[in-house]
């Protein structure tokens, strides 16, 4: 079972690093990315902000915008984001994936994610997201892989040895 699991692992990065090497190769990168932004100018790349109409979730400016991006992208640019994650510290970034609470006897705590698939839909890479508030796991949360926005600032803790990195959100919303 374990040299299955460690073979299906080999060959989800296989994928994902041929996937990336295409996209990269066919100019698709994104002016969202830190690494597509210093690539270019201001007038190549744009801003790498964001704003989409439809009510006031949206018109929150936000320095990655996760969900412009086709699902190649997406995994790869979270991936990036969990390799490289002080290219990422303080930005706001706007995510759409499926919520995935996780309870961890370790910290007896209930960890919140917003998971992205890979084209493929064989692997998938998790943000971590804390809310600001006051809401209480499972009654203010939606249901377990329900469809979910967020948009937070990539930020870290401290926790059992190691930093973590997550997204600081201030409101959900289901999509």
């Amino acid at each position: 079972m374990k040299k299955n699991l460690s073979l299906v692992m080999f060959l989800c990065v296989i994928v994902l690093v041929a996937l990336f090497a295409a996209a990269c190769g066919a100019g698709r990168g994104t002016a969202d990315s830190p690494a597509a932004a210093e690539a270019g100018s201001e007038d190549e790349q744009g801003t790498g902000e964001s704003a989409a109409p439809d009510g006031d979730f949206n018109d929150i400016s936000v320095d990655v915008d996760l969900t412009l991006l086709s699902s190649t992208m997406v995994f790869a640019e979270v991936f990036n984001m969990m390799t490289s994650p002080e290219d990422y510290l303080g930005k706001t970034i706007r995510a759409r994936g499926n919520y995935a609470p996780q309870y961890f006897e370790g910290t007896d705590q209930y960890y919140h994610y917003v998971t992205v698939d890979d084209a493929a839909a064989c692997c998938q890479q998790g943000l971590e997201f804390i809310l600001n508030d006051d809401r209480t796991y499972p009654e203010d949360y939606p249901k377990h892989m329900a469809e979910i926005e967020v948009v937070g600032v990539f930020t870290s803790y401290y926790e059992l040895g190691g930093d973590v990195y997550y997204l600081d959100v201030d409101e959900i919303r289901e999509v």
